[in-house]
């Protein structure tokens, strides 16, 4: 009897599928620790100078219609864009480095925010742009 006949690479391939949401899950949990919570008000403070890496977990836009990116790069895909006074989840102390962009007064930066859609798919944007929500 081979190992297909009994199930065994099926059995194998669903495990790992299995283990690999479990892991995704726990990752994405990590990273944004209170993504089912909502904003908080606007009692907050929002800090004068730009993100170094979400430091507080929450970011609001330094202009309006700030776009959330599939990918930190210029043109991928824009997934949403960000109203001036909203705040959005975003990784907190975790930039990435992606495309070179001049944006909000900064120039030649490529560091970008993980953030968080109102539909809860990860997306980047320019962390020169964003300012930490306290």
């Amino acid at each position: 009897m081979s190992v297909i006949e009994n199930g065994g690479i099926m059995k194998k391939v669903l495990r790992f599928r299995v283990v690999a949401l479990l892991l995704t899950v726990t990752a994405f949990s990590l990273a944004f620790p209170g993504a089912a919570n909502s904003a908080p008000g606007n009692s907050g403070n929002i800090s004068s100078s730009y993100s170094n890496s979400c430091a507080t977990g929450w970011v609001a836009p330094a202009s309006d219609e700030m776009p959330i990116r599939s990918q930190a790069r210029n043109n991928a895909t824009v997934l949403e864009r960000v109203k001036l006074g909203y705040i959005i989840r975003c990784s907190k102390h975790v930039a990435v480095t992606g495309d070179h962009y001049n944006g909000c007064g900064i120039y030649d930066a490529s560091a970008w925010l993980i953030v968080l859609t109102d539909d809860g798919v990860l997306g980047y944007t320019a962390m020169t742009c964003w300012r930490d929500f306290h």
